[in-house]
């Protein structure tokens, strides 16, 4: 075996960003634009459990602003630009822009959004939003929901600043709903996978066939790997309560073989959470 590539987790705050930026010289990112960046997220619910992969494609120009192409989405593409803690979409059949989410309004505060299956209207129900996905724990999220919907439409968002959408979940139609959870982002040359900070260790050896899992904890919990590919499908999963799991606590399970490509590994003990993103030559 090569030398493992070791990735330690640690707390969602600013991400990559704050890394080279000092406190006060950053300003809110709640969806970065930036052709190349990709999101992909795991789907649940009583219909929808396809993955939804959305990216971020060309640029171009319209009445003196630059948007970029939001790709991936039900309905089909959109031209979108950052206004500062606004989103806006460039109407081509209007010329005109038209918004879609305002992060400066105050909690309870209802403004008109032309975000597709928002039914018009939005309200942003705390600031202060926690929650965990498939990607790691995240905290001082800002959450939207949606106050005309009913049977169908979206009726909760979560954004983390910095992440972009983390969270989704949808009305469609009847008793049924569909929601969506981040597995991981890609953005610019970073990848945004971070963990809670809780002693749990994730690595691959150099030729990715092993897997090495470490804690720093007794837990009576299980162990937990899964294994997603570029599309966030759950392609192999590991449990420790599996009859083949080493007697010896030998922490190096074996991965499956794998086309060449980008996966996402992900880890779970406990409420300890970690993902490792890495590529298939």
């Amino acid at each position: 075996m090569g030398e493992p590539l070791l990735l330690k987790s640690w707390r969602c705050t600013n991400l990559l960003i704050a890394l080279a930026c000092g406190p006060g010289l950053m300003a809110a990112d709640w969806l970065p634009l930036e052709t190349g960046n990709q999101w992909v997220y795991r789907g649940s619910g009583t219909r929808q459990t396809e993955p939804l992969v959305l990216r971020v494609g060309e640029a171009r120009e319209f009445a003196g602003h630059t948007y970029f192409q939001l790709q991936g989405l039900p309905d089909g593409s959109y031209w979108l630009r950052k206004d500062a803690d606004r989103i806006l979409q460039w109407k081509e059949d209007t010329g005109e822009d038209a918004l879609w989410y305002d992060f400066s309004r105050k909690v309870g505060e209802t403004f008109g959004t032309s975000l597709p299956g928002g039914i018009g209207a939005a309200v942003i129900t705390s600031k202060e939003e926690s929650l965990k996905t498939a990607a790691g724990a995240f905290s001082n999220g800002i959450a939207f929901a949606y106050p005309r919907v009913f049977q169908v439409g979206i009726t909760k968002e979560v954004f983390i600043d910095g992440v972009g959408l983390v969270a989704r979940s949808i009305n469609t139609g009847g008793p049924s709903t569909a929601n969506y959870e981040l597995v991981y982002a890609r953005l610019g040359s970073a990848t945004v996978l971070k963990g809670p900070e809780n002693g749990i260790r994730l690595s691959l050896n150099e030729d990715k066939t092993w897997a090495r899992l470490e804690v720093d904890t007794q837990q009576a919990a299980g162990k937990y790997l899964r294994l997603y590919d570029e599309t966030g499908s759950e392609v192999w999963s590991w449990s420790s309560e599996q009859k083949w799991f080493s007697v010896t606590g030998d922490p190096n399970v074996e991965l499956p073989a794998m086309k060449p490509g980008p996966y996402v590994l992900t880890a779970e003990h406990g409420d300890a959470r970690i993902s490792l993103p890495f590529t298939v030559q």
